[in-house]
C-alpha cells in the first residue's frame, strides 16, 4: 500500500474488523467531515480534552473544533504549553 493513496473498501474493511477483533471500536465514515462530527459526537459534555498534533485532525479542522467548543474544556486553549505529564486530571480517558 502507498501511504500517499487513499485505501481501498477492502483494505479499509479488512482494518476495521481487525481492529474490532482486538477490541477497539471502528467507525467507517466517508469523509473527512464525517470523521470529525463522529469524533466530536464521542467526546462528553464537561470532558478536558487534550489535542495532540496529528496532520489528519488539523486537516479535518478537529483540532480547531475542539479548541473552539463550547460542549467541553479545550487543555490546549487553557494552556498552549500543557503536557500530558502535566495534565490537572486523568488525560488517560480511565477511571
Amino acid at each position: 500500500m502507498k501511504w500517499d493513496q487513499i485505501p481501498t473498501d477492502k483494505i479499509i474493511n479488512k482494518t476495521a474488523k481487525a481492529l474490532e477483533v482486538n477490541g477497539i471500536k471502528t467507525i467507517v465514515v466517508a469523509s473527512g467531515e464525517k470523521a470529525k462530527e463522529e469524533v466530536l459526537k464521542l467526546i462528553a459534555k464537561d470532558s478536558q480534552v487534550m489535542t495532540a498534533t496529528s496532520t489528519t485532525a488539523q486537516q479535518i479542522g478537529l483540532d480547531t473544533a475542539i479548541d473552539e467548543s463550547t460542549k467541553f474544556e479545550s487543555l490546549i486553549k487553557l494552556n498552549p504549553y500543557l503536557t500530558l505529564e502535566n495534565c490537572p486530571r486523568d488525560c488517560s480517558g480511565g477511571d
